[in-house]
């Protein structure tokens, strides 16, 4: 598969946020996967965990991750490694959106909500 177009792929309407895999197993790619989320001023990312690890690029806004029992600040240009199998979710204070994209290493990530 060559170049995956954005406008072409599904958007869903979550609440607090709106999520869009720009890459990942249904379009093409056999390894990985890569997501955006915008997170509402207000709203967040359910705590959750995955079997494989996930980098967290925050590209706009700020926020904070929650990983394990820690709280921590996130702001536009961070990278937060979640390893695998640990509970972690994002949370936007506002009073902006938080526009985020996450790595995985496998082609069709799965989340288990916690």
């Amino acid at each position: 598969m060559g170049i995956v177009t954005r406008s072409e792929q599904p958007v869903e309407q979550l609440a607090g946020r709106t999520l869009q895999w720009l890459a990942h197993a249904d379009s093409g790619a056999q390894a990985t996967a890569l997501l955006e989320n915008v997170i509402e001023p207000g709203g967040f990312i359910p705590l959750h965990v995955h079997a494989v690890e996930e980098l967290l690029v925050c590209v706009e806004g700020s926020g904070h991750v929650q990983l394990g029992g820690a709280v921590l600040p996130f702001r536009s240009g961070d990278t937060a490694i979640v390893p695998a199998g640990a509970v972690h979710g994002v949370v936007n204070p506002g009073p902006s959106p938080l526009r985020m994209l996450g790595f995985f290493p496998e082609a069709r990530p799965v989340a288990e909500w916690v």
